[in-house]
C-alpha cells in the first residue's frame, strides 16, 4: 500500500509529465525565432525530478529498514519493514517513470519536427 506522501509525489510527477506537452500545443508562430528551452525538453527536467524523487524514497526506504533492526518490538519492527518496502516499491516506480519520461523526450528530440508534433501527448481542442 502506497501512502498519502508517495501517492501526493507520483501525482506530482504526472503533472510534471503532462504540462509541458499542453505547453507545446499553443506554439505556432513560425516567425519567432529559435526558443533556447523548447517545451518538449521539459521532459528531462521531469526525469530528473522523478529521479531525484525515487533516490529520496530509497533514502527514507534504507533508514526505515535501519531503524527496525532497532527497535526491540516485533510489532513495531514489522510495521517499519512495511514501511520500509512500501517506500521501496514507491522509489522503484519513479525510477521506472523516470526512465520513460527521459526516453519520451529523447524521441521527440530525435524525430523531425512534424513527427515531433504529432507523437506529443498535447491536446488539441
Amino acid at each position: 500500500m502506497m501512502d498519502a506522501r508517495s501517492r501526493g509525489a507520483l501525482l506530482l510527477a504526472a503533472a510534471l509529465m503532462v504540462a509541458p506537452a499542453a505547453a507545446r500545443a499553443g506554439e505556432g508562430d513560425p516567425a519567432s525565432g529559435p526558443e533556447l528551452f523548447p517545451p518538449h525538453r521539459y521532459g528531462y527536467v521531469a526525469g530528473g525530478v522523478l529521479a531525484l524523487t525515487g533516490a529520496g524514497f530509497g533514502f527514507i526506504s534504507r533508514a526505515e529498514a535501519e531503524r527496525a533492526t532497532t527497535l526491540t518490538s516485533a510489532r513495531e519492527s514489522a510495521e517499519a519493514l512495511r514501511l520500509a518496502r512500501d517506500h521501496a516499491a514507491t522509489a522503484n516506480l519513479c525510477y521506472a517513470m523516470a526512465g520513460v519520461t527521459v526516453l519520451y523526450a529523447l524521441v521527440l528530440e530525435l524525430l523531425p519536427r512534424p513527427a515531433a508534433d504529432a507523437a506529443s501527448l498535447a491536446f488539441r481542442f
